[in-house]
């Protein structure tokens, strides 16, 4: 026991060591807005919980495809007092280490030695990989997700132990559908639960009755799914599976950055899919595992099970995208299929295949760790702050418009302008349709007082992003500006209607109707923000003032 807790703060110490450094990070502007900043009023009230489980991931600020209630509720935590990039850091390497320590305690369960699943724990929580889950603040889902994938196999393999313990398999059952309510991931989970290696036999009923729950558990959450998502753009289950196969050509990338982790990018694309040394690494990777599968007898039930769980988990994460112009492999998907990988290197008898003393050996898995965590500690770096992530990202990647996208926001935030212009026009010559472009655009023309040409970007941002609220709020300050009121009050009665959360709107409506002397319904609007606990500006201080 003492044994094991030493290990456990070691695994701890070395996550704190790496990643102290992201509580004086910055966000870097990669959908923090989305899951965070534009829903600050909706995560600050438990009472919303609720209504995670009711909506698409991005509500109530937008629509998204995905279905991941338990992300939601993990940005409630952030939004307690105010939302601050350290502390949605210090959440994100909590995950981190609680990811790490039940993979330590998994590999126990699957008959693993002690120290092996130490030094296979440890160098999970030092992979560079995990750079990518702390430093950007939305990577959290994977952690979320590997938490309760994790815990779900541990309670499985404790049930099978003591099938006459039932309460074991309602505790399963209940992790299992908590992945499920993380990400989508979980649809393969009883796969992995059926060639998880064990040493009890259970029986058809156990079976049967296990069995029927992940059915069961499956199907509710497919019409919870269907529910929070009925109105919403969804891609077809075929459509997904088309755009699987070709997509499969950057398996390679993801068993190189796992195994071999050189030349880190935060904007990986399929060129770099494509590049040699994936491809080489990749081959060298399969060719010694033969060899030494060979020569070895690894556990072949082990080894089965850590390339099923590479595989099954890595493959969803490459279907439906559809077009190259927006596949970006991004790196952070390989974090819960690297276990896969740990688990087949559990699988060999590297006593036997290192004839070293026991210390040596040591001292060379250390190596290898120290070696990781250096890289990680760099890599994390590149999330330290949002120009410092977007200048890298058109580095890598300068044929993607989303590069360029995020990189001129940084510049509007920043003040410049015509750096920004420039970026925003790349990102459209890449792709014309590359949403919220246009509305940083005529965010800029509005700065520079040019009217009609910010709006003239907003109305071509409805265009190819028809339910965007922002855009219709800033298009009612452009028509407040004109004085006409009657097409402001039109838009921004519009992003109430695709936001109801969004303050800025009841804002703009409270003083135009304040104008025309309505004071029911500006009223309504200042109460409205008083109940989203947003700050009344002093204008509005004064109208709110005058009708008491």
């Amino acid at each position: 026991m003492k044994k094991t807790l030493f290990f456990s703060l070691l695994i701890c110490s070395a996550i704190v060591a790496i990643y102290a450094q992201t509580l004086k990070f910055d966000f870097v502007s990669l959908d923090e807005e989305d899951h965070l900043a534009n829903r600050q009023y909706f995560l600050s009230s438990v009472k919303n919980i609720p209504e995670a489980f009711q909506h698409n991931t991005y509500y109530p600020n937008g629509t998204s495809q995905y279905y991941r209630p338990l992300h939601t509720i993990s940005f409630m935590l952030d939004a307690i007092g105010d939302i601050t990039p350290s502390k949605s850091h210090a959440i994100n390497i909590v995950l981190h280490m609680g990811a790490a320590l039940l993979l330590f305690w998994f590999m126990r369960e699957l008959g693993i030695g002690k120290t092996a699943s130490f030094f296979l724990a440890l160098l999970f929580a030092v992979h560079p990989i995990g750079s990518r889950i702390v430093g950007w603040v939305p990577g959290r889902n994977d952690a979320t997700f590997a938490i309760f994938a994790i815990a779900s196999c541990i309670a499985y393999l404790r049930w099978v132990a003591h099938p006459e313990r039932w309460w074991l398999m309602a505790v399963h059952l209940v992790l299992f559908f908590a992945a499920f309510l993380s990400k989508e991931l979980g649809i393969v989970l009883p796969i992995l639960y059926v060639l998880m290696p064990r040493n009890y036999v259970v029986s058809r009923k156990h079976v049967g009755l296990v069995a029927g729950g992940w059915i069961l558990i499956v199907i509710f959450w497919w019409l919870m799914r269907s529910e929070a998502l009925a109105g919403t753009v969804v891609t077809a289950w075929n459509d997904l599976l088309l755009g699987l196969f070709p997509n499969t050509v950057a398996i390679p990338f993801y068993l190189q950055i796992s195994s071999l982790p050189l030349h880190p990018s935060v904007m990986p694309t399929m060129q770099d899919a494509l590049h040699w040394l994936p491809i080489v690494v990749s081959g060298a990777f399969i060719a010694i595992l033969i060899v030494l599968g060979k020569r070895f007898q690894p556990r072949s039930n082990l080894l089965l099970f850590g390339i099923a769980w590479f595989l099954l988990f890595l493959l969803p994460s490459l279907a439906g995208y559809g077009s190259d112009i927006r596949l970006v492999l991004f790196e952070h998907r390989a974090y819960v299929p690297l276990m896969g990988l740990l688990f087949i290197a559990a699988a060999f008898p590297w006593g036997r295949m290192i004839p070293f003393s026991r210390s040596r050996r040591f001292i060379l898995a250390g190596a290898v760790v120290a070696v990781y965590g250096v890289f990680a500690f760099l890599g994390t770096r590149d999330f330290r702050d949002a120009l410092t992530f977007w200048e890298k990202a058109v580095a890598q990647a300068p044929d993607y418009a989303g590069s360029h996208k995020g990189l001129g926001t940084v510049y509007v935030n920043r003040g410049r302008f015509d750096d920004a212009v420039n970026e925003f026009q790349k990102a459209l010559e890449l792709n014309p349709t590359e949403k919220r472009v246009h509305n940083n655009l005529g965010i800029i023309y509005l700065n520079q007082r040019r009217v009609q040409e910010a709006e003239m970007e907003f109305l071509s941002e409805l265009d190819v992003n028809p339910g965007y609220a922002i855009t219709y709020n800033n298009l009612g300050f452009v028509y407040a500006t004109q004085k006409r009121f009657a097409d402001a009050e039109k838009a921004w009665l519009t992003a109430l209607v695709f936001d109801p959360w969004y303050a800025a709107p009841h804002q703009g409506l409270a003083i135009i109707y304040a104008i025309a002397n309505n004071k029911e319904q500006s009223l309504a609007h200042i109460e409205a923000l008083v109940k989203l606990g947003a700050p009344l500006s002093p204008d509005i201080q004064k109208i709110y003032e005058s009708y008491r």
